[in-house]
């Protein structure tokens, strides 16, 4: 029978470290979720390990991930929709 660990990891200062492994999938991302809101912490992610006694090795799958960086380009993508929203807008106004 394969054996699956769910390995919490969090990204601090370039580097990514095994903070826990679960053996549940939900409290593993409940914990990353909670972590995530840590300032020190500039990243989390939860990956499924599972050992595949066919090719003799672990098959790992990332199931959650959460950067801070991906939080700040959501908010500057938004921010450059709503520029050439704004610089769309004033140019159909200098054409009338």
């Amino acid at each position: 029978m394969a054996e699956t660990t769910f390995v919490l990891m969090t990204f601090v200062r370039g580097i990514w470290r095994t903070q826990q492994n679960f053996d549940n999938r939900e409290r593993a991302v409940a914990e990353a979720m909670r972590l995530a809101n840590d300032p020190k912490c500039e990243g989390v992610k939860v990956t499924c390990e599972t050992y595949d006694e066919r090719q003799g090795a672990f098959v790992t799958r990332t199931l959650y991930r959460r950067a801070k960086a991906d939080q700040v380009k959501a908010e500057l993508s938004a921010a450059e929709g709503k520029i050439r929203g704004f610089m769309s807008d004033r140019q159909s106004r200098r054409v009338l």
